[in-house]
């Protein structure tokens, strides 16, 4: 179940760009924050693509990498027109705590 606390995406599925998932979204309250101010991310320890409800695992990630603050960036290819693909982020703060956060990709041309 996606997290709130991460923003959903969107892309098309010819797509192939960056996305970023920020661990501290100005849409959510500050007190329910994944990584709260004060606080960063120390490494990005894995960004999944899991399969969407209809099992299309066609969506491909790469290259995860942190702005060394509260955002995870990675990209993201290919994709099924009309599926949802749930993304899951785990990271390890600047505290060494392991967080995790689940987001969703929505593709749609």
């Amino acid at each position: 179940m996606p997290d709130p606390r991460l923003p959903t995406q969107v892309k098309q599925p010819w797509e192939e760009r960056l996305y970023d998932f920020d661990f501290r979204s100005p849409t959510v309250d500050a007190d329910k924050h994944l990584v709260p101010e004060g606080r960063s991310i120390a490494s990005v320890d894995s960004v999944e693509v899991l399969p969407s409800q209809n099992g299309k695992d066609d969506l491909t990630v790469a290259s995860p990498t942190t702005n060394g603050d509260a955002r995870v960036q990675a990209k993201f290819s290919a994709g099924t027109d009309g599926e949802d693909y749930p993304v899951r982020v785990r990271i390890t703060d600047d505290l060494g705590q392991k967080i995790e956060g689940d987001g969703v990709m929505q593709v749609r041309d």
